[in-house]
C-alpha cells in the first residue's frame, strides 16, 4: 500500500511539474505577443569607435537571445502539429506562431538598427527581452 501511495504522489508532482513548465511557457508567449517593437529614430551623427563596439555587443547579445527564445519556443510548442491547430485562434499553437512573427520582426529591427548605428534602438530591444532570458 505504501509502495503505490508512494507512485500517485510521485505522479502528481510530475504532472504539475510538467503543467507549469508549460503554463510558465504560455505565459512567456503572451507576454511576447503583448510587448510592442521598440521603434526609436536614429541619431545621424558618426558613432565613435568606443560606441561601435557597443552597437555590436547589443546587436550580437539581442540576436542571441531570440534565436534561444525562438528555439525554445518551437522545440517545446511545435512538435506534432496539425495544420488546423496553427489557423485556429483558440489554439496555444497559433499564439507560439504569432509570438515566433513577433520575434522575427524583432530580429529585423535589430538588423535595421546595427546597420544605422542605433545604439538606443538595440539596447531597447535588448530591455524588451530581458524577462525572457534563456539559458539554453
Amino acid at each position: 500500500m505504501n509502495i503505490y501511495r508512494t507512485f500517485i504522489i510521485a505522479g502528481a508532482f510530475a504532472i504539475a511539474g510538467c503543467s507549469s513548465s508549460s503554463s510558465s511557457s504560455l505565459n512567456t508567449v503572451n507576454e511576447i505577443n503583448g510587448t510592442a517593437i521598440p521603434v526609436i529614430h536614429a541619431n545621424n551623427r558618426a558613432a565613435a569607435s568606443t560606441e561601435q563596439a557597443s552597437v555590436t555587443s547589443f546587436y550580437q547579445e539581442n540576436s542571441l537571445q531570440i534565436s534561444k527564445l525562438s528555439h525554445s519556443l518551437k522545440s517545446e510548442w511545435l512538435q506534432d502539429v496539425k495544420p488546423a491547430e496553427v489557423f485556429d485562434q483558440s489554439s496555444n499553437v497559433s499564439h507560439v506562431y504569432a509570438a515566433l512573427s513577433k520575434l522575427e520582426e524583432m530580429s529585423e529591427m535589430n538588423e535595421i538598427y546595427r546597420k544605422d548605428n542605433n545604439i538606443e534602438g538595440l539596447k531597447a530591444i535588448n530591455l524588451a527581452l530581458k524577462p525572457w532570458k534563456v539559458n539554453a
